[in-house]
């Protein structure tokens, strides 16, 4: 893909990364490949819009973007709207890997996640890279699956496979206490969202 993208003309490449894009990243990530367009990483996939388009007009150069599907893809909508009635041309990829989705499927092999954001656990990353201080916000939901399953579909506080337990550790992480912890659960019945928030704050508290 980056080679076919670079025969197009296109020499950057704005993001906001995901996990579907794996092998993008590791194929950027190769030291000394040639040819390779260069990338920017940003916070998110609007201003990874804007940005492409800033670099259309002043350039007159074809960029590409990459964001996340689903509600990636809606963050960006504004920004490929602003380029469509404008008439600056942009590639836009944004995709869902065969791995994370509601059924079982064919496993797709090693995931940009799994081969960096978890080595050592999501933490040591997140330590080493930006720091603690810089994390405001956890987005918080239990799992319906096992963890390797490569499904991701959210369960309620407590009542999945990673269970309640981590998430009172989290919680009471002294690291952490600066955050905002946003509960992104099902709604199968009404009053389920206040009653996961619920289930957060009995855990903090405990």
């Amino acid at each position: 893909m980056l080679r076919v993208l670079a025969k197009m003309g296109v020499e950057k490449i704005f993001a906001s990364p995901g996990s579907e894009w794996s092998p993008v990243w590791e194929a950027l990530a190769e030291p000394g490949v040639e040819g390779m367009p260069q990338y920017y990483s940003t916070r998110h996939e609007e201003v990874a819009v804007g940005m492409a388009s800033g670099y259309a007009k002043s350039t007159g150069k074809l960029p590409a973007v990459m964001i996340h599907t689903t509600v990636g893809s809606l963050h960006a909508t504004m920004g490929m709207r602003a380029a469509v009635r404008e008439q600056v041309p942009m590639v836009v990829l944004t995709g869902e890997s065969v791995g994370f989705g509601e059924d079982e499927g064919p496993d797709p092999g090693g995931q940009w996640l799994g081969h960096l954001s978890n080595i050592g656990g999501p933490a040591k990353l997140v330590e080493s890279t930006v720091g603690f201080d810089a994390v405001k916000v956890w987005h918080c939901n239990d799992a319906k699956a096992a963890m390797g399953s490569k499904l991701d579909r959210h369960e309620h506080i407590g009542e999945g496979t990673i269970g309640a337990e981590a998430f009172r550790r989290l919680l009471h992480d002294a690291r952490f206490a600066h955050a905002a912890f946003i509960a992104e659960t099902p709604v199968d019945a009404p009053g389920d969202e206040a009653r996961n928030v619920g289930v957060l704050r009995t855990l903090a508290a405990g």
